[in-house]
């Protein structure tokens, strides 16, 4: 099994992998104590939740099914679960190749405006490294970090070799709807910030999910639904009536923000 700490090929914004101590043990709960078979995530981005599981019940063999609104995500998970070693391999030098080779700013903005998994991989590795500082870094010569890929050698590439994983392009709110009569589904959210742009998330007539949440019943849902969310006054009202599992606090490597999670859940643990 894998032992890095941050089991992406790059630092994901989001991901919460290192809050795992703060979250598994609600997770592994609401599992045992309702035969859970399905874990579902409307919005995935680096899977740190779904990867969570995965390495408690290494053996268990769950249906998981993650949405993103992400292409190039999927587009790169589709890529990891179809594509031979071999391939992979090649598509890690390849990068490193690429990166080594960009030696102006006007190199680089072109580079990341292109379509496909390499610029995504050069856009979002170096933004997440140096952020908003790569050209400069590299105009004045000034010695950058450049992480190879290492595909094979993450978690993520192991996570879904592994499994049994359906990944979804679109919006991921009408999972709510698809799976709320399931008792056996665990549906695990991770939205953006309520203070934060949610356009991409809308759904329907424009109501975003939060607005989804306040506008239907999810307390009646059988399915089991977790919502890992920043705690803040607009949340205690909207979920008033859920669950608390769990607060906590969480301190951003980079702007060295520090914010207060809380885990809430549509059911009570038996």
């Amino acid at each position: 099994m894998v032992k890095k700490t941050n089991h992406f090929i790059f630092p994901y914004i989001g991901n919460k992998i290192t809050e795992e101590p703060h979250i598994i043990p609600y997770l592994t709960s609401i599992i045992d104590k309702n035969n859970i078979t399905t874990i579902v995530e409307p919005f995935t981005g680096s899977a740190s939740l779904s990867y969570m599981i995965w390495k408690h019940y290494p053996n268990k063999k769950f249906k998981y099914i993650l949405n993103d609104t992400d292409k190039n995500l999927i587009n790169f998970y589709n890529t990891l679960k179809n594509t031979s070693e071999e391939d992979l391999k090649k598509m890690e030098s390849d990068y490193f190749d690429i990166v080594k080779n960009i030696q102006t700013n006007e190199q680089y903005n072109h580079f990341i405006k292109q379509e496909g998994l390499m610029p995504y991989f050069v856009k979002y590795n170096f933004y997440n490294i140096n952020p908003g500082r790569f050209p400069a870094l590299k105009l004045n010569n000034h010695k950058i970090n450049i992480y190879r890929l290492n595909i094979l050698e993450s978690g993520i590439y192991q996570f879904i070799k592994n499994n049994d994983i359906e990944f979804n392009l679109g919006d991921g709110i009408p999972l709510f709807d698809k799976y709320k009569d399931d008792k056996q589904t665990l549906i695990i959210s991770d939205p953006p910030y309520i203070n934060l742009c949610n356009s991409s998330y809308n759904y329907k007539d424009g109501s975003d999910m939060y607005q989804y949440i306040y506008n239907n019943d999810t307390l009646t849902y059988k399915s089991h639904l977790i919502f890992i969310v920043q705690k803040m006054w607009i949340i205690n009202l909207l979920f008033e009536d859920w669950n608390t599992l769990n607060t906590y606090h969480k301190m951003y490597n980079i702007t060295k923000r520090k914010v207060e999670h809380v885990i809430l859940y549509n059911h009570f643990l038996k």
